[in-house]
């Protein structure tokens, strides 16, 4: 858990976005790992506490994902 600075050029083009919130990451990123292991980059410090909530919210009853429905 601690703040990353960005190693990008002036002239890179590509893009990173927030693996929680999907917000554009600029020149920082707050790295984590949540409890399966994978680390995260965040936007914002808040942003880990939001994935927690996220995960667990997940795991409850009616709760639907994209590859669950069935057209």
């Amino acid at each position: 858990m601690t703040w990353v600075a960005s190693t990008k050029t002036w002239n890179d083009t590509s893009v990173d976005n927030c693996d929680v919130c999907g917000n554009l990451i600029i020149n920082r990123y707050w790295s984590f790992t949540d409890d399966d292991g994978i680390v995260m980059r965040a936007c914002r410090q808040d942003d880990e506490e939001l994935a927690a909530w996220l995960k667990d919210q997940r795991k409850q009853p009616g709760y639907a994902s994209f590859t669950s429905i069935r057209r």
